[in-house]
């Protein structure tokens, strides 16, 4: 819708501004609210910045694999959102692991104690904020757009935008973009003001539960080509799925482990 501002691209101000977010949350929660050192935090923002390329990469290749069929080739052209989320968080627990592993015990200055799940949560909800915002700045560049609609919500991409290369003049769209956005937000709000402990422990898995079944939903309006692989359903879809089973598995397990916890907690000697 606005592509650019004095010759700056829309998107690429809004993907500032979501990283920025993103960063800013992260830091100040870990500093202020949990307590953590300057010498761990500033190790922390390395393997983050680290985390942060790997998610790029898988970004990249996961967008080429799934439009092999469109493209009949292998080729890099874009970044799909899930391969950097993905990426940034398996990247940010393996680099944790191997550092925590292989530099904590020779280098007291570099050593980081805050468990992995206090760093994977408030990434979470940092990510939840950045993502918004970052869905917005699709918005305005008229990428990611739905499909054709008669709703009164629809809007109609100027020339030269995607949409109006897909469906011509005139043809309003499901602004897949801001309903993504808004989804986002409402998940950000939720995960910052409900202080209860079981929300504010688990905010990793519920901001991937909750933005999966959002994903999930929202591919069936989405008018753009985000590749074949898998026939009638999209990759996203397939995804989403993938999430909700993993979080599923892995609240199960915990759920498992706390009641054998608390069974030889209670046995009797």
């Amino acid at each position: 819708m606005l592509p650019e501002i004095l010759g700056v691209s829309t998107y690429g101000i809004m993907a500032a501004a979501g990283f920025t977010a993103f960063f800013l949350i992260f830091v100040l929660m870990l500093s202020r609210k949990h307590n953590v050192p300057f010498n761990e935090l500033s190790n922390v923002i390395f393997l983050l910045f680290a985390s942060i390329g790997l998610g790029l990469l898988l970004a990249a290749i996961l967008d080429a694999l799934f439009k092999i069929p469109d493209r009949g080739r292998f080729e890099f052209g874009g970044i799909t959102w899930y391969g950097m989320m993905l990426g940034g968080f398996s990247g940010f627990a393996l680099f944790y692991w191997l550092f925590a592993r292989k530099i904590k015990p020779s280098a007291d200055k570099l050593k980081i104690e805050t468990p992995l799940t206090t760093y994977l949560n408030v990434g979470a909800l940092g990510m939840s904020l950045g993502h918004g915002l970052g869905r917005i700045g699709c918005f305005l560049a008229g990428c990611c757009y739905g499909g054709p609609t008669n709703s009164f919500l629809g809007v109609v991409f100027p020339e030269g935008s995607l949409a109006y290369r897909e469906y011509g003049v005139g043809v309003a769209v499901w602004p897949v973009q801001l309903f993504e956005a808004l989804g986002l937000f409402c998940i950000f709000a939720f995960l910052l003001l409900v202080k209860h402990k079981r929300i504010q422990d688990n905010r990793l898995y519920i901001y991937l539960a909750a933005y999966a079944v959002l994903r999930f939903l929202l591919e069936f309006l989405r008018g753009d080509f985000r590749g074949g692989l898998f026939g009638a359903a999209s990759p996203a879809q397939f995804l989403s799925i993938g999430i909700l089973l993993f979080v599923g598995v892995m609240l199960l397990r915990r759920y498992i482990c706390n009641k054998k916890a608390g069974a030889a907690w209670h046995a009797p000697e």
